[in-house]
């Protein structure tokens, strides 16, 4: 589903293409990183979004440094500039930056006049990294993990001294029927556990694993200590902590796999507590029932108090007119797929736990487009939404259930906001 809306964006004509950076230093306007900038005191908050963006012969990352979270446009001639497929995360007062053509992770200050100076870099290509998925965590000053999606083990690193420290061996990731299909989640803490969600679909047979699949690692003992599985939902690649246990939405990557095969069950949520070696077996939610909707896609991202965002089908389309009748290869279910992905189908929802009783946010507009997640900055929940036309990519502040208010607008023909975080 991401590859073919990738895929479909890639191929999108554009106004014009702004340069390419081939490796970590910024370009574009004025606003160059590296050393010779301001020392780091900007004596106030800094917060930093990335965006994808798409041009003719491939694609960048834009970072925009921010003092606020007000309403503001964001310049796509403006900005920082990193190759491809680059992660961005804030953590400890810096910015890290993932970049996926090199192996490196490279570690930034922020200027008093918002700009990145380079404090330190280091890279895991001698572990086998050469492109980095969002499965990143950070626990202390001095320990983060990487999940590698492409091994299935998790490597640790400290941010403090930028250096590789331990390969965790994790499960075995190779499942007949599936090469190279595995999405894993972001490594979600629970207590003293690592909870990795792994969710395995064949692209080109239009088929997804029946189950979700959850890898569980001791943090304080630096070992896989279970893998565990439930077949009451399927294809769940997120998931979030609260009170002492892990909770996972599967959604049948984002719905499509309820079209494909009505067999899969409906979206739902399950938990498991931290320590035990199964999924609470009195605890499921189907998600279709509680929001009224027959599908759901995006997140899930926790938003506290018990609470987390996620997207439902919003449309009068029947479901049925996306996908031909009994497609014999993914060429020929393609434009139907990325239909499904690209029109304004999908609104923007909070579920409250237990019972995920959910809350359409009604005031915002329809998404066009679905993968995307919500982010959580200071405690207050923002949502992306990108027009069907792709003519702009806006952010929302969810100021209460069912309303928002716009706060980073990117018009631009082929960009998109992926993540905003705070600095500090």
């Amino acid at each position: 589903m991401g590859t073919l809306t990738q895929a479909r964006r890639s191929a999108r004509s554009v106004a014009f293409a702004l340069c390419i950076s081939l490796s970590f230093s910024a370009c574009g306007g004025s606003s160059e990183g590296g050393a010779g900038g301001s020392q780091s005191d900007p004596g106030g908050q800094a917060f930093v979004a990335s965006q994808r963006v798409f041009t003719p012969d491939g694609r960048f990352v834009l970072v925009h440094l921010l003092a606020d979270l007000e309403p503001q446009a964001l310049q796509v001639d403006q900005g920082f500039e990193f190759s491809s497929f680059a992660r961005v995360r804030a953590f400890n007062g810096k910015v890290f930056v993932f970049g996926s053509e090199a192996g490196q992770v490279v570690r930034f200050s922020v200027t008093s006049d918002l700009r990145l100076d380079e404090d330190e870099r280091f890279s895991l290509t001698n572990e086998g990294v050469a492109s980095f998925d969002d499965t990143t965590v950070f626990i202390s000053e001095t320990e983060a993990f990487y999940f590698d999606s492409f091994g299935g083990d998790v490597l640790e690193f400290n941010p403090e001294t930028m250096q590789f420290v331990q390969r965790i061996d994790g499960p075995d990731i190779q499942l007949d029927g599936f090469p190279a299909g595995l999405r894993a989640s972001p490594p979600v803490r629970v207590g003293d556990e690592l909870y990795v969600s792994l969710a395995w679909q064949n692209v080109d047979a239009l088929t997804l694993v029946p189950a979700v699949t959850v890898a569980v690692f001791s943090i304080s003992e630096r070992r896989l200590l279970r893998v565990v599985e439930d077949s009451r939902c399927a294809y769940g690649h997120r998931g979030f902590a609260h009170e002492g246990a892990f909770y996972l939405v599967g959604d049948q990557s984002e719905g499509a796999g309820n079209i494909l095969d009505d067999s899969l069950p409906p979206a739902c949520l399950l938990r498991i507590e931290e320590g035990e070696s199964e999924f609470d077996q009195d605890f499921y939610v189907d998600l279709t029932r509680t929001s009224g909707r027959p599908l759901l896609a995006g997140g899930p991202t926790g938003i506290g108090d018990g609470r987390f965002v996620g997207m439902v089908y919003d449309s009068p389309r029947e479901l049925s007119s996306f996908m031909a009748d009994d497609p014999a290869d993914i060429a020929e279910a393609a434009d139907l797929i990325v239909d499904f992905a690209f029109s304004a189908l999908w609104r923007w929802t909070v579920f409250t736990l237990p019972s995920g009783e959910a809350t359409v946010l009604g005031d915002l507009p329809l998404s066009g487009t679905n993968p995307f997640d919500a982010f959580l900055v200071d405690g207050t929940a923002y949502v992306p939404v990108l027009a069907a036309d792709a003519s702009a990519s806006q952010v929302y502040r969810v100021d209460d259930g069912d309303a928002g208010t716009t706060t980073l607008v990117l018009e631009s023909e082929f960009g998109e906001v992926l993540t905003l975080e705070k600095v500090f």
